[in-house]
């Protein structure tokens, strides 16, 4: 059985520069598209990058960086709108009508 390693932390940085910088664009238009405005695409990348950073120790070099990075953006996406609370739960049934923020 192959045994997975992780990456050494000592240069990390260095590569996840260089994992980073070639999906970057994609990431940015996946971002945008997420938030609907350049101001809040980049603070989403912002912040996700600063976690794929601190926790790139852990990623598994064995795999994909893209999808690693893609949860990643999708998660921190999905945490800052449950925690504005601008999510709305509704189905199409609501006696209000159909869901509004969406």
């Amino acid at each position: 059985m192959k045994k997975l390693t992780t990456l050494p932390c000592g240069n990390k940085q260095d590569d996840f520069t260089k994992r980073a910088l070639p999906v970057q664009k994609r990431f940015y238009r996946t971002a945008l598209i997420l938030t609907k405005s350049p101001r809040g695409a980049e603070q989403l990348l912002l912040r996700t990058s600063s976690y794929a950073k601190e926790k790139y120790c852990q990623f598994n070099p064995h795999t994909n960086f893209g999808v690693w990075l893609s949860q990643r953006l999708l998660a921190e996406h999905l945490e800052r709108r449950i925690n504005k609370s601008d999510i709305s739960y509704c189905t199409l049934f609501d006696k209000e009508g159909p869901c509004k923020n969406f």
